[in-house]
C-alpha cells in the first residue's frame, strides 16, 4: 500500500490537489471539482436559502449570551449574538 508523502496546493489551480508518493517523484493531480475546469468563483451566485434568519432555541440563546458575558466570545461579536432571534423549545422536534 502506497502512502502519500507530499500534498501541494497551487493558488493558480483552484480545486486541484497535487500529490506524490516520494520526494523526487512526479506530481499527480486530483481535480476535486470532477471533470472539466472548476467554475470561476466570481461567476458563482449564492442561492438564498431562507427569507429571514432562523431562530435559535431560548436555551441556545441563553448559553451564547453566557459565553459573551464570561468573555469566551469576543466583545465585538456580542451585539450579533445578543440580537439573534429566538424560538421556544426545540426547533428540530418536528423531525
Amino acid at each position: 500500500m502506497l502512502e502519500l508523502l507530499i500534498l501541494k496546493f497551487v493558488k493558480a489551480d483552484p480545486g486541484v490537489i497535487h500529490y506524490r508518493y516520494s520526494h523526487d517523484g512526479e506530481y499527480e493531480t486530483l481535480n476535486v471539482f470532477g471533470r472539466g475546469r472548476p467554475p470561476k468563483m466570481d461567476t458563482v451566485k449564492p442561492v438564498v436559502a431562507y427569507k429571514s434568519q432562523l431562530p435559535v432555541t431560548k436555551s441556545k440563546y441563553d448559553d451564547l449570551v453566557k459565553l459573551c458575558r464570561s468573555g469566551v466570545i469576543p466583545q465585538e461579536l456580542h451585539g450579533w449574538y445578543e440580537n439573534l432571534p429566538t424560538a421556544p423549545g426545540n426547533r428540530w422536534q418536528h423531525l
